[in-house]
């Protein structure tokens, strides 16, 4: 929760997996945490971000379309390189860039950059 509640901010990526070897929808945190009870559900799903959905596929992309590695079971955990290929990342939100320019606008360090990516598995 911790992560979810104090490290997510606005502007942050979510992969959102489906199993260990395929993801199913790539959107932005558009917003701040809130605790949102809500009478249709448990107590536990009151913990809410809003999310921007910037793809959603069906079915489901195979990992290696984006991934360098397979997914891990875990709830939510931050993708860093070399996990995450941010290459592949790119050309998914933008078809039209250009290959060498994808690179360079995503590297790590590079100006003004700050971008994180989450991954949400299994939320039950």
């Amino acid at each position: 929760m911790t992560n979810f509640v104090s490290r997510m901010k606005p502007g942050d990526l979510l992969v959102i997996s489906d199993g260990n070897f395929k993801f199913r929808a790539i959107g932005e945190v558009s917003g701040a945490y809130s605790f949102q009870p809500h009478g249709e559900y448990p107590d536990g799903y009151a913990q809410m971000r809003p999310v921007r959905w910037l793809r959603v596929y069906e079915p489901s992309l195979p990992h290696g379309e984006l991934m360098s590695k397979q997914f891990s079971q875990m709830t939510l955990y931050e993708l860093r390189t070399p996990s995450i290929d941010l290459a592949k990342l790119q050309r998914l939100l933008n078809p039209q860039t250009r290959a060498g320019a994808e690179a360079d606008a995503l590297a790590p360090g590079a100006a003004g950059n700050d971008a994180r990516v989450l991954v949400i598995d299994e939320i039950n």
